[in-house]
């Protein structure tokens, strides 16, 4: 995996990470409720995994 393939997989993680923690626990983040921290840490962890297995597999198909 190159540097910019992992930057660019953190970028993503981190743009629809936020999107989707804010879709699917946003209620629990605004009325002070209970936040579920694996389920916090995993919406970030998908995005950066699907990212890096596209360019990874691109990459590959290029050679």
């Amino acid at each position: 995996m190159t540097p910019l393939i992992c930057k660019r997989g953190v970028l993503v993680a981190l743009l629809v990470g936020t999107a989707l923690n804010c879709i699917n626990q946003g209620d629990a983040f605004l009325n002070g409720g209970p936040v579920i921290l694996w389920k916090v840490g995993l919406t970030y962890i998908v995005p950066f995994l699907v990212s890096v297995h596209g360019a990874l597999t691109s990459q590959t198909r290029s050679r």
